[in-house]
C-alpha cells in the first residue's frame, strides 16, 4: 500500500478503485495479475488490519475464456500410427479412448478392464465418482497384444510398471512420451497428456453423440463443465455457409 503514501486505513475505496483502473489501463499487466493485486488488498485489510469493509466492494476481473487446443482426427491417426513401441501407443490410445486424466492412465491396472463386457472400471476418479467407460476394438487388441509381451502383468499389476524402479510411470514421463510422438510427427500444437482427453470428448461431440452422454463418460458433476467442448468442436461451425460462397451461388458465379 506504499503507493497512497499514507496509513492504510485512510486510504479510502474510491482511491483503491482509481488505483486498480490504472492497472487495466496501463496494459502491462495480464488480467490474472491484477486479480492477484486485488487479493493482496483484501487479504491485508481482512487479515492483517481485521476489516472487511472494502472486501466486497472490491470485485476481480474476469479472465478472459482462452479456447484449449485439441487434435483433429487425422492428427491422431498421424501420432498413433508412428508411435512403435507398443507400450506408448498404448499409454497415449489410453488417454484418447477412454479421455483419461494422466494420473488415472499411469495407474491403470489390468483388474479395471471388464473384457466380456468390454469397459473400464473407473474408481474414485476426481470427484470421488466411479463411472464405466466403453472399451473400443481397437483398445481392445491392442492391449491383448500388449500383454501376450508382458505376460508378468497380472490382475492387481499396474498395467504401466516403471522401468526405473517406481510402482508405475509417472505422469511427467506420460506426458514426455506424448510430446515426443507430438513432435515426432511434426505437429506444433501446445499439447499436453490432458489435451487426449478435451480431444475425446471434442471428437464424441462432432460425432454427433449428446452432451448429456459426453458428460456421462467424462465424469463431470454439471454439464456446464462439459459444455465448453463444443466451444472446440467444428461439428456445427462446418455447418455453416460462409456469406462470400452464398454470394456467389446466388448469382451462379465464381
Amino acid at each position: 500500500m506504499t503507493q497512497f503514501r499514507k496509513h492504510p486505513l485512510e486510504v479510502n475505496l474510491s482511491e483503491i478503485k482509481t488505483y486498480i483502473y490504472k492497472l487495466t489501463k496501463s496494459n502491462k499487466y495480464e488480467a490474472a495479475t491484477i486479480n492477484l493485486h486485488i487479493s493482496g488488498i483484501k487479504y491485508f485489510y481482512n487479515h492483517v488490519l481485521n476489516t472487511d469493509e472494502k472486501n466486497g466492494a472490491l470485485i476481480k476481473l474476469k479472465l478472459p475464456e482462452k479456447l484449449f487446443e485439441v487434435l483433429s482426427v487425422e492428427e491422431m491417426r498421424l501420432i498413433l500410427s508412428q508411435e512403435q513401441d507398443l507400450r506408448n501407443r498404448l499409454l497415449i490410445k489410453c488417454g484418447y479412448a477412454f479421455g483419461l486424466r494422466v494420473n488415472r492412465a499411469v495407474n491403470l491396472k489390468l483388474s479395471d478392464f471388464d473384457f466380456q463386457r468390454k469397459l473400464l472400471y473407473i474408481q474414485g476418479d476426481k470427484g470421488k465418482k466411479d463411472r464405466y467407460i466403453m472399451m473400443s476394438e481397437d483398445f481392445n487388441q491392442e492391449l491383448k497384444n500388449y500383454l501376450a509381451q508382458n505376460s508378468f502383468i497380472e490382475d492387481e499389476d499396474y498395467l504401466f510398471p516403471s522401468k526405473m524402479g517406481g510402482v508405475t510411470i509417472t505422469p511427467r514421463h506420460a506426458n514426455k512420451i506424448l510430446h515426443i510422438a507430438v513432435n515426432r510427427v511434426g505437429i506444433k500444437k501446445n499439447i499436453s497428456y490432458h489435451s487426449l482427453r478435451r480431444t475425446f470428448a471434442t471428437h464424441l461431440h462432432e460425432a454427433g453423440y449428446s452432451l448429456r452422454d459426453i458428460q456421462v463418460v467424462m465424469g463431470h458433476s454439471t454439464s456446464k463443465t462439459t459444455e465448453k467442448y463444443t466451444k472446440v468442436s467444428s461439428k456445427h461451425i462446418s455447418g455453416i455457409t460462409s456469406p462470400l460462397d452464398a454470394l456467389y451461388k446466388s448469382d451462379g458465379k465464381k
